[in-house]
């Protein structure tokens, strides 16, 4: 569970930062609900979302550093 949260505010610090300060503290409002919903899941169904978020975090590491190499 502990590992999940971290992936998603991982995932999410990745994404460009709302404009609005309200959209800002409802996001942040949402990963605190969405660590304690975690906990009412299935292990494995938690795993599975950890995996999916992993590697789609290192999708966008991958996207980002092209788009970066190619600007240079």
């Amino acid at each position: 569970q502990l590992l999940m949260s971290k992936s998603k505010f991982c995932q999410q610090s990745l994404n460009p930062a709302p404009v609005d300060p309200m959209q800002k503290k409802i996001m942040s409002a949402l990963q605190v609900i969405s660590a304690e919903l975690f906990s009412l899941f299935p292990a494995g169904m938690v795993l599975c979302w950890l995996t999916n978020n992993v590697v789609s975090i290192g999708q966008q590491y991958l996207i980002t550093r092209h788009i970066m190499a190619a600007k240079e």
